[in-house]
């Protein structure tokens, strides 16, 4: 989750570069869904998003 988060972070700060404002906001919302599709999928094998995997 956390690499998922972190390479989101990083796409949305690219997305502000974009000099078209459509493929900007499709950017930022692509990475809205891939978000949200991931909390879906880790809940519902019963693993909270705020749980952690240590080493």
């Amino acid at each position: 989750m956390h690499v998922l988060f972190k390479g989101t972070h990083w796409l949305r700060h690219l997305a502000k570069l974009q000099q078209n404002e459509e493929k900007s906001r499709m950017i930022i919302d692509g990475c809205r869904h891939l978000e949200t599709v991931a909390f879906q999928v880790f809940q519902s094998f019963g693993w909270p998003y705020v749980a952690r995997i240590s080493l």
